[in-house]
């Protein structure tokens, strides 16, 4: 028993060891934190400017016994190692146990719960590290150093789905297109607030936000015809904040550029959005590929931000639509009101929040809740 006791202790001791000379190293300061503020990102400003630019991971300096990096992309797979010599796959991977620990600090930080495919995703990029006792430490420094791992991010972005496209869930984009966009901006227009703010959080690659960004400008269009509020429709402005946990999937956001083939990113687009995009033909081998790349007019009206939504405080404020979908199903319930009563503190007065129809919306009594047509909204008050 002594003899076991003893062995466990002097392998604690070898971590906290290891850990303390990685964050002797500079580690902790370098890498964003994807639990507070806004996630270590670099903001794009307030007021109208366009296109914050998406900072590259940084990438833990290597020392010997420390784990570097262990989940960065490497030609579409999970690679995962470590500095120190002599460290062998063969030797076993993480156990049940190590897993759920492993689980539940992505979980306190991300909002992510791991079950079915997301489960298995973590159990097979574990797996790689090696030897157990690596795969101890490593679970250690995660569990002290939480979301200021250096690793974190990179673990982050094997579990986040990215399943996304233009005019996704059409019946409510239709909605909001039709009743509540020309709605809201007549009612700007007579308060005399000529901007209008709306935020796509969890956007993933960018298409929601685009489609949003589409659909004002159409609308805007419509209503600058109008001979009462015509002219202040032509001079509205118009801010689309997109913000998401996954720096890769920001990083092709900001490109603005999309394929048209199989079930990509316009699987569900009616043919009229197609007039805001400019359309490219490439050749890969024998195939031919079209790509569309957004016009300048409403790239210019989006731009983007790292922001974990789970931080707490929002990343800006006063918006007039919310589009919060398809991401709470992924979130246990004391996570889920944690991220309404975020959104709560970042709607403009009348705002609305729209929330997607595989979303669990237990707590959602904190807004007012508004249907029309069988489709729901909800204010603040």
């Amino acid at each position: 028993m002594a003899s076991d006791l003893d062995q466990k202790l002097q392998a604690l001791d070898k971590s906290l060891a290891d850990l303390r000379s990685f964050m002797a190293g500079g580690v902790m300061g370098g890498a964003g934190s994807a639990g507070s503020g806004s996630s270590g990102a670099a903001s794009a400003g307030g007021g109208s400017s366009f296109g914050s630019a998406v900072k590259p991971r940084p990438t833990a300096p290597a020392a010997d016994g420390i784990y570097v990096s262990p989940f960065a992309a490497t030609n579409g797979r999970a690679e995962v190692s470590f500095a120190s010599a002599g460290s062998s796959s063969s030797r076993g991977g993480p156990s049940e146990a190590q897993l759920i620990r492993v689980a539940k600090v992505v979980e306190n930080t991300t909002g992510i719960m791991l079950s079915g495919r997301l489960y298995d995703k973590l159990a097979n990029a574990l797996a790689k590290v090696g030897a157990s006792e690596h795969v101890e430490q490593w679970i250690v420094g995660y569990e002290v150093m939480a979301d200021r791992h250096p690793a974190h991010l990179d673990l982050v972005e094997q579990l986040t789905v990215h399943e996304t496209y233009f005019y996704r869930d059409e019946r409510q984009l239709e909605q909001f297109r039709r009743d509540l966009l020309p709605a809201m901006i007549r009612k700007r227009i007579a308060e005399g607030r000529m901007t209008l703010r709306l935020w796509s959080a969890a956007c993933s690659t960018g298409e929601e936000a685009y489609t949003l960004a589409i659909i004002v400008s159409d609308v805007l269009a419509t209503l600058a015809t109008d001979p009462k509020i015509g002219r202040q429709a032509a001079a509205m402005n118009v801010e689309v904040l997109g913000t998401d946990i996954s720096r890769q999937a920001l990083a092709r956001a900001e490109q603005a550029v999309y394929r048209t083939e199989g079930l990509g990113s316009f699987r569900n687009a009616p043919d009229y959005i197609l007039s805001h995009f400019n359309k490219t033909t490439l050749r890969e081998g024998m195939r031919i590929i079209e790509e569309l790349r957004v016009l300048p007019n409403i790239r210019q009206a989006v731009r983007f931000k790292h922001f974990n939504l789970l931080s707490g405080a929002p990343p800006e404020r006063d918006f007039d639509f919310i589009f919060c979908r398809n991401v709470l199903i992924y979130m246990n319930d004391a996570n889920r009101l944690q991220v309404f009563r975020m959104l709560q503190r970042a709607m403009a007065t009348n705002g609305m929040v729209l929330f997607g129809p595989t979303d669990s919306l237990k707590g959602a009594e904190i807004f007012r809740l508004h249907q029309v047509d069988g489709l729901s909204y909800y204010t603040r008050d």
